[in-house]
């Protein structure tokens, strides 16, 4: 029973591939739509002044580079991306002692599109976008978002192809935003962040895994039926 036991857990440890195809990449972004809502206090001079929120993100743009572990992306500048019309949908103000948060979901006419060698080589769609800062003296927000691949663009291609063996199917990619880094006061960033490909539980280790589970449980019994 403790081989079984210890074989079981083996396989669930080691049941989620290796393999995440990760990306860093340079960007921007474009917000637009200025709410009521209070985020960070910019420098102004020798002064701070109330920013606020934007209600949308109207467009950001990517461009990979290294460091780079996707095999179908060389160099890693031919991959390019861009998600347009995010709306903001909920929101944490931040305090001088307290954490703020906006989240973005896809408005009416949202995209993401793939880019390399000038062809398209998959879109999508960015479910959430997340932008988190400590404070509210925090200048360098930091950021999240996870999308999903739909198509692969004008055809079939390696980097839509390895997306989907990483991913054991489901196309689902992480952007993680290291830092957005203001460029004026009309909802102009640039951007700077890792994207990556994330692995799906490995179908052979989950079958084996259910076997050693279904043996398990009738040595169990079998030992239940002795002692009775």
């Amino acid at each position: 029973m403790k081989n079984i036991l210890l074989a079981v857990s083996l396989i669930t440890a080691f049941s989620v591939q290796t393999k995440a195809s990760t990306i860093d990449f340079t960007g921007t972004v474009k917000a637009d739509n200025e709410t009521a809502n209070p985020w960070v206090l910019y420098p102004q001079g020798p002064d701070r002044y109330q920013s606020f929120m934007w209600g949308t993100i109207d467009l950001s743009t990517s461009t990979g580079e290294a460091p780079n572990t996707f095999t179908s992306v060389n160099p890693a500048s031919s991959l390019s991306w861009n998600f347009s019309d995010m709306q903001l949908t909920n929101f944490q103000s931040p305090l001088v002692a307290t954490a703020g948060f906006e989240e973005y979901t896809p408005g009416p006419n949202h995209a993401l599109d793939f880019y390399s060698g000038g062809a398209v080589v998959a879109t999508g769609s960015v479910s959430l976008f997340r932008v988190d800062v400590d404070n509210i003296n925090d200048l360098t927000a930091i950021g999240s978002g996870n999308a999903v691949l739909l198509t692969n663009g004008d055809g079939p291609n390696a980097f839509f192809t390895e997306v989907l063996n990483d991913t054991g199917g489901s196309m689902e990619l992480l952007f993680t935003v290291s830092g957005f880094f203001p460029v004026d006061y009309v909802g102009n960033f640039n951007s700077t962040g890792t994207l990556s490909t994330v692995p799906e539980p490995s179908t052979a280790a989950l079958a084996v895994l259910g076997a050693l589970g279904l043996g398990a449980l009738a040595l169990l019994r079998r030992r239940r039926t002795r002692e009775s």
